[in-house]
């Protein structure tokens, strides 16, 4: 993935997770790995962590 892309997906990512911890009234603060390869994994997982948390 080039760096524009990976720089969307990332910020996408970060705006998908931002509503669902509003949804569920998840207080989160995120500080992105400093390796870039590492941010869209790590917000893979939180998004994960917050989806599960969601009553189903």
């Amino acid at each position: 993935m080039d760096t524009q892309n990976q720089a969307r997906t990332q910020q996408k990512l970060e705006e998908v997770l931002d509503s669902l911890c509003r949804l569920i009234g998840r207080d989160i603060f995120v500080v992105l790995p400093e390796a870039k390869a590492e941010r869209i994994p790590y917000l893979k997982k939180e998004i994960q962590k917050t989806l599960d948390m969601i009553d189903g």
